[in-house]
């Protein structure tokens, strides 16, 4: 007899993290994993009406019993995001001075702010008293509502932005505002801070791909900017002007 089993379907698995908005059903830790109410064994198949998600921890005692199976499926009616103005999660980074941000292929080093439109910083980035880089991040969409943000390493992505799939492991988050459109996508493992997004502020956008940095007619690609108080600054009424000191 085969015990092959099949892995769970991509679209099954984004459909069951647009129902529980993102996060364990239980404490919303975007930390997941796919827990089968009754057993996969038992069953043979994998069915939404089935399938939750769940926290290593949370999943971990669901398996062993601890959490009833009458206990899940409540939460999967009432899963505890629902009632969460976000989901979110902190991160852990190295020192300041050992790091190196990749965002739109362009490099950034001791630059503690990397974004600003007109007078609003987007991307920026500290240290702590210990020396430890606190990064942070603000994403709008054209009307200046925010979708979700980072503060001293820890993200947040509203419900109110409706986003259509957010999918976090430690170290590495993608969001996605809607089918096929890559939102943001933060990496912070190693020594380089990878980050794409598209950057909005006054309606005014700056593209921050893995390719290149595209703002108006201008296009940066693979340098880098070291030692400078800002890095990038736009203007939403003159597409022409910016400024790398």
């Amino acid at each position: 007899m085969s015990d092959f089993r099949p892995p769970i379907p991509e679209p099954l698995k984004r459909e069951l993290r647009q129902e529980a908005y993102f996060g364990c059903v239980i404490c919303g830790c975007p930390i997941i994993e796919y827990h089968h109410i009754n057993q996969y064994h038992l069953v043979k198949c994998h069915e939404k009406t089935n399938i939750v998600i769940l926290c290593p921890e949370h999943h971990h005692r669901a398996n062993c019993g601890e959490i009833y199976k009458e206990m899940v499926l409540e939460y999967k009616k009432n899963p505890y995001n629902k009632n969460n103005d976000y989901v979110g999660k902190e991160f852990i980074l190295k020192k300041y001075n050992d790091l190196k941000f990749l965002i739109g292929s362009m490099e950034y080093y001791k630059t503690p702010i990397i974004l600003r439109i007109d007078k609003e910083v987007l991307i920026w980035v500290k240290e702590d008293i210990n020396g430890i880089a606190l990064f942070n991040a603000k994403f709008y969409n054209k009307d200046n509502k925010m979708l979700a943000v980072i503060r001293d390493n820890e993200w947040r992505a509203f419900r109110s932005a409706k986003l259509w799939d957010v999918v976090y492991s430690p170290g590495h988050l993608v969001i996605r505002d809607k089918k096929g459109s890559i939102f943001m996508e933060l990496n912070t493992l190693g020594e380089k801070i990878l980050l794409r997004a598209n950057m909005m502020y006054n309606n005014y956008e700056v593209k921050m791909m893995p390719q290149s940095t595209a703002f108006g007619r201008r296009i940066l690609k693979n340098g880098g900017v070291a030692n400078c108080l800002v890095g990038i600054q736009v203007f939403s009424k003159n597409n022409e002007n910016y400024i790398i000191k």
